[in-house]
């Protein structure tokens, strides 16, 4: 019996394809190629901010200490509840006191997070907190700024 190595090959080819393709997930449904049946509608693809939030961080020092104010931004288009802002510290900044946020550190880590009032930033909302530390040798701004573990811009007054 002589087998037909080419229609053999072909099969195995198109058995590997689909395996693989179920195996990443995908789907081995052809697509629609007319336009959406009566009473569905087609979904419009948005592309989200490349940051979902800004930060501006400015500090006035005094030469042992300093006190920060930051203005969060949600630029995304859903609220943000129960937030909580991470920075990263180089020096041996230790923070003292906060307003409009209750905060946390283990160095390098400072966590702001939403105090009553202040739980919800709704998008295109800016809420306004600080906090003042002390510190000895240099007193780089921080970096790393995150909200609830997603990067933010930061600009820096």
């Amino acid at each position: 019996m002589r087998l037909n190595r080419s229609r053999g090959t072909a099969r195995t080819a198109a058995l590997l394809a689909a395996s693989c393709a179920l195996l990443a997930g995908l789907s081995c449904v052809p697509a629609h190629a007319g336009p959406a049946p009566a009473g569905v509608s087609t979904p419009v693809p948005t592309r989200p901010p490349s940051q979902p939030c800004a930060v501006t961080y400015s500090a006035h020092d005094w030469g042992t200490g300093f006190s920060a104010s930051l203005q969060v931004t949600n630029l995304g288009d859903t609220p943000i509840a129960g937030w909580v802002l991470r920075l990263l510290f180089s020096g041996n900044q230790r923070i003292t006191t906060s307003w409009n946020a209750t905060w946390s550190q283990a160095p390098p880590s400072v966590w702001l997070s939403s105090a009553p009032g202040h739980h919800r930033v709704d998008p295109g909302q800016t809420v306004p907190l600080g906090f003042n530390a002390v510190y000895s040798g240099a007193n780089e701004p921080p970096t790393g700024l995150t909200l609830n573990g997603v990067p933010c811009a930061v600009t820096y007054r």
